[in-house]
């Protein structure tokens, strides 16, 4: 049975477009069945600072931002960043 989590990814306008496009091309790859590696470069020392929270709440008045916790992640470390999404 398919789960969802509501998520909030905050950004400048070019940066979320850029993430928005990524989710589109994960989407498609999902709809049509087909297994790719997408190259994905993350400039966090520019523009690229995006920030992602978990939404807890059930109403827009009680909803409460809990940000991701990424400091476990090592960011040298290659192994950690070969993500594989479905099988």
């Amino acid at each position: 049975m398919s789960k969802f989590i509501e998520l909030r990814v905050i950004g400048e306008k070019s940066e979320l477009k850029d993430f928005i496009r990524l989710c589109k091309v994960i989407q498609r790859l999902s709809i049509t069945g087909s297994c790719r590696t997408i190259k994905v470069t993350v400039d966090g020392d520019g523009s690229g600072r995006l920030a992602f929270y978990g939404i807890e709440g059930a109403n827009e008045e009680g909803k409460t931002l809990i940000p991701f916790n990424s400091e476990g992640i090592d960011v040298d470390n290659e192994e950690m960043l070969d993500i594989w999404i479905g099988e």
